[in-house]
């Protein structure tokens, strides 16, 4: 009976070990998928996060008295939070605020139901449990909570503050997030410019984009940068959005990335515009893209041709008229003997080399 009863101790002493180890890759496991959140990896992210989700649950239902039953419970409920699946993270979230004995899980699912609220909109509620987490971290002192949990906090802060038209506020949490964790500057950094855009402040958002090209760990949002770009262009003309990115030849950018967002090659203006027009409708920045090619390479043979495609989704009579005029400097062009129906010597030749280029700027 007593070898029985050793036994029996032992299962449970090593089912509790392999629980316990459960949590702790799981808590790795959690680190890694944020590393592929914040990079724009979403994809990935979810399938290590739905991972997660499968073994707290698992750990949890076998023995949720364990003493890392709470750990457990924070991850499911992040994780949880994360795959978007509102109730079943805050049902977690709340058990373990209302069971835990430790502060700083209390005060980190705070943090975190601060965000579910934010994210289902509810950003007064949000902005109430932030502040109360923040003073109560403050009042348990340095390291109560972890620097993950303390960068989120100030993320969160500072994007209901910007939604708030209160920038220096804002501003100032968003440093505080990089200070507790270097790992967000980009996450920060993005909020910046995308308020900033927005908000039609060219100076914030020049400095948003120096500091995204200045980090080499930006260059994985290049995608989301892009789109930025593209709504700056819209705000201010092409050729402003241009020269936001004049730094992206000094970036500590991989290549690759430089090339999507730079568009090294000018004629990608060109090239941005007919995008533009064709495929989104979008009359006015198709018009200052093909501005911005033309302005920015007045030698090449094309210009007439991005002139004469500005005046085409040109809709203003003192706009088309301003074209027209630029276009009588063009008026031995192939395109605009073409345009006016006359003959065209060079004009075959000169679209297959277009093509050409426009091809070779597509397999970048």
């Amino acid at each position: 009976m007593k070898f029985a009863g050793a036994l029996v101790a032992g299962a449970l002493l090593l089912s509790g070990c392999i629980h316990h180890n459960v949590v702790r890759n799981a808590d790795h496991l959690y680190s890694s998928a944020e590393v592929e959140r914040r990079a724009g990896r979403e994809a990935a992210a979810a399938l290590i996060y739905s991972a997660i989700v499968r073994k707290t649950g698992e750990a949890l239902r076998a023995q949720p008295d364990s003493d890392w039953a709470d750990e457990a419970l924070l991850l499911l409920g992040q994780s949880r939070l994360r795959l978007g699946e509102y109730g079943e993270s805050q049902a977690a979230l709340v058990e373990l605020g209302r069971r835990t004995e430790m502060p700083s899980l209390r005060i980190e699912a705070d943090i975190y139901l601060g965000v579910l609220k934010e994210e289902v909109g509810e950003p007064v509620e949000a902005l109430g449990l932030v502040n109360a987490a923040l003073k109560a971290a403050e009042v348990e002192g340095e390291g109560a909570i972890g620097d993950e949990a303390r960068a989120e906090a100030h993320l969160l802060r500072g994007r209901i503050l910007l939604g708030r038209g209160q920038p220096d506020r804002a501003w100032w949490d968003l440093d505080r997030a990089v200070d507790a964790d270097r790992d967000a500057a980009v996450v920060a950094g993005m909020e910046r410019l995308q308020w900033a855009i927005t908000s039609n402040d060219p100076d914030r958002t020049r400095l948003a984009v120096d500091a995204l090209l200045a980090d080499p760990r930006a260059g994985v949002r290049v995608d989301s940068m892009g789109v930025a770009m593209w709504a700056a262009a819209d705000q201010w003309g092409a050729r402003a959005a241009a020269d936001l990115l004049a730094g992206t030849d000094s970036s500590t950018w991989a290549r690759a990335a430089r090339d999507r967002i730079g568009l090294d090659d000018s004629l990608g203006w060109f090239a941005a515009g007919e995008v533009a027009r064709d495929h989104f409708g979008a009359g006015y920045l198709a018009r200052g893209l093909f501005l911005a090619y033309a302005d920015g390479s007045p030698g090449e043979p094309w210009v007439p041709k991005s002139l004469l495609a500005a005046l085409e989704v040109s809709k203003e009579e003192g706009d088309r008229a301003w074209l027209r005029g630029r276009l009588e400097g063009h008026r031995e062009s192939p395109y605009v003997l073409a345009a006016h129906g006359g003959t065209s010597a060079g004009f075959g030749e000169l679209e297959e080399e277009l093509q050409l280029r426009l091809k070779e700027l597509a397999n970048q």
